[in-house]
């Protein structure tokens, strides 16, 4: 018979240099992170005064107080005062010169619209005066603004689900080269996480310019614009998580002659899902902002029109369409978490 191997003992834990009663706890403040905040103090304390900002909370103090009426001389209340007076009410409605309107027949209407003649003014230098040099007639449109709101809505969702479906497909590649626990090697993990960096350093709204000058205007330059940028930080997110889950499942399956890729499948995916989803809510959310955003410089959607509302001083349709974009990030929200809840579950 072969003799049973024994096992041996293991050994008992060191004993520690010092008894307990001398051990000592680190400060929570010590000279290093004294002088380094020291340092920050200084340098903010340099940045305020270079930009004024002492001055800030003064500015808003005054101009808050004109505005509810407890003071008068503010620099800034004037100007607060005639945004809001513009933005309420919100205008939904909307007006145009009939004249402008090819084929216009007066006894067809659309449905819910109606006529109303509006004079014409100009100011007059020599007699300092406004006069009515003539009458148009407009049609009115109670929810003309409105719907305009809605459909340019619907496409700034559109840039940004097609902005975060691009991004997705670029960084799920991405993700497994920057991941440790998946890169072949260390030269396309430095690749990889160089590009996540790259992709993320230019914001969209910048890049949008970029981008708007190759393709045009239009709702092309937003998405390519949205979907690189947030390569860099979806693919970062997501490459931080692979490198995160449980190591365990992981050799266990790599014992066994798995490969990489059901190694991902079988042990980091189940990990990992859950905040992928949360990484994909946010990423959504986010890209309707920035959708929002990018429109201002020419890339489509209700950024646009609210860009060129507050060009022309029209705060009342601004902020009719700022409350629409408002409402739509709300009901989003509740969507996304709503479809992530029944994902998960």
């Amino acid at each position: 018979m072969m003799p049973i191997p024994t096992v041996p003992p293991t050994p008992p834990p060191a004993a520690p240099s010092r008894p307990p009663e001398e051990w000592k706890l680190a400060p929570r403040i010590n000279p290093r992170l004294f002088a380094v905040l020291t340092i920050v103090l200084i340098v903010l304390t340099w940045s305020a005064n270079r930009h004024k900002l002492r001055d800030l909370p003064i500015l808003l103090f005054e101009g808050v107080t004109e505005t509810i009426g407890l003071r008068q001389g503010s620099e800034i209340g004037p100007a607060i005062r005639r945004i809001l007076a513009g933005f309420f009410p919100p205008i939904v409605s909307s007006r145009t010169d009939i004249s402008s309107i090819s084929n216009f027949d007066r006894n067809r209407l659309p449905l819910g619209t109606y006529l109303k003649d509006e004079p014409i003014r100009e100011y007059s230098a020599v007699d300092r005066e406004w006069k009515i040099i003539e009458t148009r007639t407009f049609l009115i449109d109670p929810i003309g603004s409105l719907k305009e709101d809605l459909l340019l809505m619907l496409e700034t969702i559109e840039i940004a689900i097609w902005g975060t479906l691009l991004s997705l497909f670029l960084a799920m590649p991405l993700a497994w080269f920057a991941a440790r626990n998946l890169t072949p090697n260390r030269y396309t993990y430095a690749v990889a996480r160089f590009l996540c960096s790259a992709t993320r350093a230019l914001p969209a709204q910048i890049s949008s310019l970029i981008y708007a000058a190759i393709f045009g205007f239009g709702v092309i330059p937003g998405i390519v614009a949205l979907g690189v940028a947030t390569t860099g930080f979806l693919g970062k997110f997501l490459a931080d998580e692979m490198e995160n889950a449980d190591r365990g499942p992981q050799e266990a399956l790599r014992c066994q002659g798995a490969s990489r890729i059901k190694v991902f499948r079988y042990a980091i995916l189940p990990q990992v899902l859950p905040n992928y989803l949360a990484y994909l809510q946010y990423t959504m959310e986010r890209n309707v902002q920035s959708a929002s955003a990018i429109g201002v410089m020419g890339g489509g959607g209700i950024g646009m029109k609210i860009a060129g509302r507050f060009s022309m001083f029209d705060y009342g349709h601004a902020i009719a369409s700022m409350m629409v974009l408002f409402l739509t990030m709300l009901a989003l929200e509740r969507l996304t978490q709503y479809v992530r809840g029944k994902l998960i579950s």
